[in-house]
């Protein structure tokens, strides 16, 4: 009983680290977390993509995905251009690279 009661609290204390009301960043973080904790993809992967889609003012779409192609950068990849293929922002949790 008391293991049951420890592996109880340790599967909230991820969730009490989301964010209930935010900004866009904090909703990615918050969708990031929850893919590493429940995905089963988490497991059996370590690099992802996330993709982002506005819907309106009050609803995005976040699509976490594994990353299966390589990108590289080429001479249109420098600071202060964009280019939709190559990423531009990056961040690591619980080793996973997103």
């Amino acid at each position: 009983m008391c293991f049951f009661l420890l592996g109880s609290c340790a599967v909230n204390k991820w969730q009490n680290t989301l964010i209930q009301k935010g900004d866009m960043n904090d909703a990615i973080n918050n969708a990031i977390t929850d893919f590493v904790h429940t995905s089963k993809w988490s497991k059996k992967d370590s690099i992802f993509t996330v993709t982002i889609t506005d819907i309106n003012e009050e609803n995005i779409n976040i699509t976490i995905a594994v990353a299966d192609d390589d990108v590289y950068p080429n001479s249109k990849n420098k600071v202060g251009t964009y280019d939709h293929i190559f990423p531009t922002r990056y961040t690591v949790k619980e080793g996973k690279l997103f």
